[in-house]
C-alpha cells in the first residue's frame, strides 16, 4: 500500500509554482490563488448515474477507498445539463492525464492544478476601490459562472477543487485556476510544517478554499514556499527554490536550476516537475516520488481504456466513481 512516507518527502508537482515569478520554467504555469463559490458540495437527491462497467479484474486503490467515495455523492456530475456534464467529463480528463492524476487517482500530491481560465477582468483603468471594476455583463464572467458551477459537482469523498483567481495579473488579463485538493494530505502538510502554516492561523481542518488563496496572495517568497508545499515538493526542492528567489531579489540575477522530471499520461516532461540545483543528483525523496508515481500511472493506464468511447472521449466521472467503489470493495449501484 501507499505508505506515505515522512511527509517531508511530500510531493506535489506540476510546475505550478513556476511561481511565474522566478521562471520556474515547466509548461504551465501552475500557480493557484483563492477562493471559489461560496456554496459548498451539493447534498442534494443522489445522482442517478450508475457504474456499469466490469473492472473486477483490475487493481483498486492501494490505500482502500476514500471515505465518502461509496456513495452517488462522488462526483454527481449527473445532476448538470448533458453539456455540462461533457464539461465536466473535460475537465476531469485532463486532470487526469497530466499531474493531477496523482492527487484524484491516489492522493500522491496534496494538490494538484486542473484547468486554467485566462479572462480579461483585471483592473486596468479603474482606481483601487472603485465598485465598477468591470462590466456586470463581461462575456468572461458568464464563462466563470459556468466553470463554478461545475467545478462545484466534482468533488468526493476527502477530495474537493478549488476556484482561485491568480493575485499577478498583465494588462487585463488574470488566469484563474482550478485545483483539486486532498483534504487528508492538506491536513498532513500542515500539521508537519506548523511553524510555516501558524503565521496565518492555518490548522489541521482548515479547508482548501482557505489555504490556497491566503498563499496565492502572500509576498512571493511565502508563496513559493507555501505552493511548494502545497503541491507536495521535496523539502530539498521547496528551500532551493524559495532560497533562489530571495537572491533574484537581492541581486536581480536568475539563479540557474535544473528540473527533476516525472511523466505523465500526457507526456513525459513539463508536467509534473520541480526545479533542483544544476548537477543535482537524486535524492531518496525524489527516486521515491518518481517510482510511486509510476506505479500510480501504470494502473491509470490499465484502466483508462475501459471507459473510452467510441470517439475517443473519457467517461472520466465514471472511471473515477467505478476506481473508489473498487478500492472499498463495494457493489455498483443500481
Amino acid at each position: 500500500m501507499l505508505r506515505f512516507l515522512p511527509f517531508r518527502l511530500t510531493l506535489l508537482a506540476t510546475a505550478l509554482l513556476p511561481l511565474l515569478l522566478v521562471g520556474c520554467g515547466a509548461s504551465r504555469g501552475e500557480a493557484p490563488s483563492s477562493p471559489t463559490s461560496s456554496s459548498g458540495p451539493d447534498h442534494g437527491e443522489p445522482a442517478s448515474g450508475s457504474v456499469d462497467v466490469t473492472v473486477g479484474e483490475l487493481p483498486g486503490p492501494s490505500w482502500g477507498a476514500l471515505p465518502g467515495t461509496e456513495d452517488a455523492l462522488c462526483f454527481p456530475v449527473d445532476r448538470l445539463p448533458e453539456t455540462l456534464q461533457a464539461r465536466a467529463d473535460t475537465i476531469l480528463t485532463r486532470a487526469l492525464d497530466n499531474e493531477a492524476l496523482f492527487t484524484l487517482w491516489e492522493p500522491l500530491k496534496p494538490m494538484s492544478s486542473v484547468h486554467l481560465e485566462r479572462t480579461t477582468l483585471a483592473r486596468v483603468d479603474a482606481p483601487e476601490g472603485v465598485r465598477d471594476q468591470v462590466r456586470a455583463d463581461h462575456p468572461d464572467l458568464s464563462v466563470l459562472r459556468e466553470l463554478q458551477e461545475v467545478v462545484r459537482h466534482l468533488h468526493c469523498g476527502a477530495l474537493t477543487m478549488t476556484v482561485v483567481p491568480y493575485r499577478a495579473t498583465q494588462d487585463s488579463t488574470r488566469s484563474v485556476q482550478v485545483t483539486v485538493v486532498h483534504q487528508g494530505r492538506l491536513d498532513e502538510v500542515v500539521e508537519r510544517d506548523l511553524p510555516f502554516w501558524g503565521q496565518w492561523g492555518i490548522v489541521p481542518g482548515a479547508s482548501a478554499h482557505t489555504v490556497v488563496p491566503v498563499v496565492e496572495f502572500e509576498s512571493p517568497l511565502d508563496r513559493f514556499r507555501g505552493y511548494g508545499y502545497l503541491f507536495g515538493y521535496p523539502e530539498h526542492a521547496v528551500t532551493f527554490f524559495t532560497e533562489a528567489g530571495r537572491e533574484m531579489q537581492e541581486t536581480g540575477d536568475f539563479v540557474e536550476r535544473d528540473f527533476f522530471q516525472i511523466p505523465v499520461h500526457s507526456a513525459e516532461t513539463g508536467r509534473f516537475v520541480y526545479a533542483v540545483p544544476p548537477g543535482h543528483t537524486p535524492l531518496p525523496e525524489d527516486e521515491w516520488i518518481r517510482s510511486e508515481a509510476g506505479r500510480i500511472l501504470e494502473v491509470y493506464r490499465d484502466w483508462r481504456p475501459r471507459f473510452e468511447n467510441e470517439d475517443g472521449t473519457l467517461r472520466a466521472a465514471e472511471m473515477l466513481r467505478a476506481w473508489f467503489i473498487q478500492g472499498g470493495g463495494a457493489t455498483p449501484r443500481d
